[in-house]
């Protein structure tokens, strides 16, 4: 996951702080805390990330923090058997000078994550006197309570980094791809099945990947399988998240905290699956969906279908057809495209009995483009039908 556009972007970010010689304070809602190999593999890549620029991080262990957050940061950063007991002495001891040390935070006790908020607050106050070099960077990676304040952003010399907007459509598009790829609907079936379970999951890795794996791709069985969860949706509406925000606002928090919403393409987002989710969220984001795939490709197949119809009629039947179905209005040109409605109707005048898969992939050319218009989504069994009807029309080269 940390290999993506906006996770990586993440890593990034704690890599440049530390190398202008801040803290940093990498903090992470705790639905995604509790997803163990997650949290790991921002570590390992951070530390991989910080390998490369020719630094040595060293790594707090889990047990060690556990016990007694100082010390095991201490053993951590200094080689000698006696390792120092008061932050300050850490923070100017020579051994530590110039290292820097990861803490994963997830598998700290309730009862100790005041201990490390304080031990971060100390290391915060009192590198403030002493310079960069002389000194260690620290890159704690944890939720909310890492932080005595909530609000806090940090000072000099500490950076405070949120979860907070880091995953876009594409990302989640390339996270999905390997799932998708093995599953039987293949071409324009599949890039609506993945462009559906972008739009209605969005942040939401955790659904889209269930989806992904158990959705047959039907929109009649989406909102099931969906679900929701309890829980109390915020007072008042959602407020507006734009550019440059970089954490979540206050009042929504414990909601951000729970997972039950982040921010998506500069706009705060519920998951589907929480009550903080709109009535009928799911259906509108199956029709933006398949909107978003299946209109382009209509158009696609409509010009492939026109040119198929004059080659079998000829310019001058079609030309003479779509003119009388005008009816007075400002002609058009040969060859110039023609609208599905009466591209469907000079089918039918032209010939259509005798041509059932063209008149039979025009009605569903037709059909398709007039309930994605009236905001109306197809079936998986209309979609595989639109599909079959132009297939079986000479010329239009449908990609099933």
């Amino acid at each position: 996951m940390w290999g993506l556009p906006g996770p990586g972007r993440l890593v990034t970010e704690i890599m440049r702080e530390v190398v202008r010689g801040r803290h940093v304070v990498t903090v992470l809602p705790s639905s995604l805390m509790a997803a163990r190999p997650c949290v790991d593999g921002l570590v390992s890549a951070v530390m991989e990330g910080l390998r490369a620029a020719g630094e040595d991080p060293c790594r707090v262990p889990a047990d060690a923090l556990a016990e007694d957050p100082l010390r095991a940061l201490a053993e951590s950063l200094v080689f000698v058997d006696s390792v120092p007991r008061l932050t300050a002495d850490l923070l100017d001891h020579p051994d530590a000078a110039g290292r820097t040390a990861v803490i994963d935070c997830s598998a700290l006790g309730p009862d100790r994550w005041p201990e490390l908020s304080d031990l971060v607050f100390r290391i915060a106050r009192e590198s403030r006197p002493r310079p960069a070099l002389r000194r260690p960077r620290v890159v704690v990676v944890g939720d909310c309570r890492v932080l005595r304040d909530p609000g806090w952003t940090g000072d000099v010399t500490v950076e405070v980094l949120w979860w907070w907007g880091r995953l876009s459509r594409w990302d989640v598009a390339s996270w999905l791809a390997p799932a998708l790829s093995s599953a039987d609907d293949v071409g324009v079936l599949r890039e609506v099945r993945l462009e559906t379970i972008v739009e209605v999951c969005r942040w939401d890795l955790a659904l889209a990947e269930r989806l992904a794996h158990g959705w047959d791709g039907d929109p009649t069985t989406l909102a099931e399988m969906v679900g929701a969860t309890a829980g109390e949706p915020p007072t008042g509406p959602v407020p507006t998240c734009g550019l440059g925000t970089t954490r979540p606002p206050r009042r929504l928090l414990d909601h951000w905290n729970a997972g039950h919403l982040d921010l998506w393409h500069d706009q705060c987002s519920p998951s589907p699956r929480t009550p903080l989710a709109a009535p009928g969220a799911v259906p509108r984001a199956v029709w933006a969906a398949q909107a978003r795939v299946l209109l382009p490709w209509l158009e696609t197949m409509r010009l492939r279908l026109y040119a198929e119809v004059r080659r079998v009629w000829g310019d001058a039947s079609v030309q003479r057809v779509v003119d009388s179905l005008l009816r007075g209005a400002e002609p058009v040109r040969t060859g110039d495209p023609v609208e599905l409605g009466q591209l469907f109707l000079a089918v039918h005048r032209l010939g259509g009995r005798q041509r059932p898969a063209l008149a039979n992939a025009a009605w569903w050319l037709r059909e398709a483009r007039n309930r994605l218009a009236h905001l109306r989504s197809l079936t998986l069994h209309e979609q595989r039908e639109l599909l079959g009807a132009l297939a079986d029309a000479p010329g239009t080269v449908a990609h099933r």
